[in-house]
């Protein structure tokens, strides 16, 4: 069954809505599950007796997996079917999810992860092509605004589900969640879902394939034990680094040398494809990282409680929804690029404010930055996703979307390594520089209050500067990733126009 088939057999907006949220419900719980575990992370440790660096392979691992199926899951879908694999996918992530829960060890859990974030990474893609077919070209935009509102309840809710869970009922519940969540979704691809036409013929593509594995998965371990590993001081990370050049060349040469390359060359010639592939590691990059950075600084700066800063980042998920649904009505009646380039205004401007904030920061700061912030998403998500695709034909969809996804995965290990890193150096930096100054030859040490709490006479009063030096200093290294953050987004914003407009894809705007 082609895409007019499928927009004719659900021309009833109430079977389109089943469907939606047959594909949606699992893509919600796919990215939840990596937030919510986050939360769990410190409960977790303290069950298997792991330390720091032990206990981040549950979240590694479940990256690593991801990544490296995504990639290949649009062959997948081509030659077992779309509904198959999505079935499938839904039933092993929902099983995978009770292991983790029943797991009784370090080693069983990041095993059941990489298989359980190995075995839902085609829902994502699949899930947005679906989504594509249900909708004409002119309609586009409505599907991607539906599309990036359902996997935003992922973000925005996994702080404070994870948080109410764990505490509540311990960090197994964490996992157990997914199995009630699943079930009536499940039940709606196995009736509801329709089928698309198999590419039986067609062979999978070992050479490249293992080339993609190989080099891609070598590129998660480097970039996210990197830091941990003081990167190429490391044998383990130079060993990384080494099999990602090596086997992501292959892979590429694979690509456009190969009889049946498991994904197409022809793709990448397409000029929108291939440049949003470029902006979907941007996007991911000041999308994720902000996240990661802001869940950092009020934890460990601002001393806020794991539930309170799941709260105080809802108002950013409040901007997200808004934006994206009124994505596809605005690029309905506006150039695409336009909106588009108005969500880079949104992510910088927002990264702005936020490098200017201290721990003083009060809510309602936090509140309507966040806001700005969250609008960034839908801006650029909705007209990145419709462009990318909107000349490419149909059945090339979903190993183009599955690509893109893992473009976007990478973007996002890439932005949250880099911006960390630029935290711990500048800090670090910014902590020498203040210590010059800490000497009994200072004034500023020698006056009223400041003698009394710092005076470096008693080590109460050194011990109380050093830490006070400290702090002041991460949030400097803080301050300077989001002034990163600002100027990425400023410096992509006029690379939008880049895009092409196509042909037929105004948005007509209406949800139905």
């Amino acid at each position: 069954m082609n895409a007019d088939s499928h927009r004719a057999l659900y021309a009833s907006p109430l079977k389109r809505w089943l469907v939606i949220l047959s594909v949606m419900i699992p893509s919600a719980v796919y990215v939840l599950d990596l937030t919510v575990v986050t939360v769990a992370l410190p409960h977790m440790q303290g069950t298997f007796s792991a330390t720091h660096d032990q206990i981040s392979w549950v979240i590694t691992s479940y990256i690593v997996g991801g990544t490296i199926m995504t990639g290949c899951s649009g062959w997948v879908s081509r030659r077992f079917g779309r509904k198959e694999v999505f079935l499938a996918s839904c039933a092993l992530f929902t099983a995978m999810s009770l292991m983790c829960g029943l797991a009784r060890s370090l080693e069983a859990e990041v095993l059941w992860r990489a298989i359980q974030g190995l075995s839902g990474a085609p829902i994502l893609p699949l899930s947005q092509a679906v989504m594509f077919d249900l909708y004409p070209k002119e309609r586009h935009g409505t599907a991607n605004s539906i599309w990036g509102m359902g996997i935003l309840l992922g973000p925005v809710l996994g702080p404070t589900v994870g948080g109410y869970f764990t505490e509540w009922y311990g960090w197994p519940w964490a996992f157990f969640i997914n199995v009630p969540a699943m079930i009536v979704p499940l039940a709606g691809v196995i009736f509801i879902l329709p089928r698309v036409r198999r590419e039986t013929d067609r062979r999978l593509d070992w050479f490249g394939f293992l080339a993609l594995l190989i080099g891609v998965g070598a590129l998660q371990l480097a970039l996210n034990r990197g830091e941990r590993e003081d990167w190429f001081a490391s044998t383990e990370i130079s060993i990384e680094a080494g099999l990602a050049a090596v086997f992501l060349y292959l892979f590429v040469v694979q690509i456009a040398t190969g009889r049946d390359p498991f994904i197409r060359p022809a793709v990448f010639r397409d000029w929108n494809y291939s440049l949003g592939l470029v902006f979907a590691v941007i996007f991911s990059f000041v999308l994720q990282s902000p996240i990661v950075l802001l869940s950092l600084f009020f934890q460990n700066l601002g001393g806020y409680p794991v539930f309170d800063v799941g709260l105080l980042l809802t108002p950013r998920g409040i901007g997200a929804f808004t934006s994206m649904a009124l994505g596809g009505v605005l690029i309905a009646h506006f150039d695409p690029r336009w909106v588009m380039a108005t969500g880079f205004v949104c992510f910088g401007f927002s990264a702005w404010l936020i490098a200017g904030w201290t721990t003083d920061v009060s809510a309602w700061q936090v509140a309507w930055t966040g806001i700005i912030q969250g609008l960034g998403s839908g801006f650029v998500w909705v007209p990145l996703g419709t462009l990318s695709v909107a000349t490419l034909a149909p059945e090339r969809r979903d190993e183009a979307l599955a690509f893109m996804h893992m473009m976007f995965n990478v973007g996002a290990s890439l932005g949250i390594v880099i911006l960390i890193n630029v935290a711990l150096r500048t800090s670090t930096m910014a902590n020498a520089w203040f210590t010059e100054f800490a000497t009994p030859f200072n004034p500023s040490l020698q006056l009223g209050m400041a003698q009394e709490f710092w005076g470096l006479a008693k080590a109460k009063g050194r011990a109380a500067l050093a830490s006070e030096i400290a702090r002041q200093a991460s949030i400097i290294g803080y301050n300077n990733c989001f002034y990163a953050i600002a100027a990425i987004a400023a410096v992509s914003l006029p690379f939008s126009f880049l895009m092409k407009r196509a042909v037929g894809s105004a948005n007509a705007g209406h949800v139905g």
